[in-house]
């Protein structure tokens, strides 16, 4: 049985256009609705 590690280190944090907000926020909405 193997095992193995992942970590992962926050970079940076970025504004994103309008236009891209919107669209995480609908995908984020729906993924939370079908729950």
């Amino acid at each position: 049985q193997g095992k193995g590690e992942f970590t992962m280190e926050y970079m940076e944090h970025n504004t994103v256009s309008q236009d891209v907000q919107m669209q995480l926020v609908n995908a984020h909405k729906a993924t939370k609705s079908t729950d």
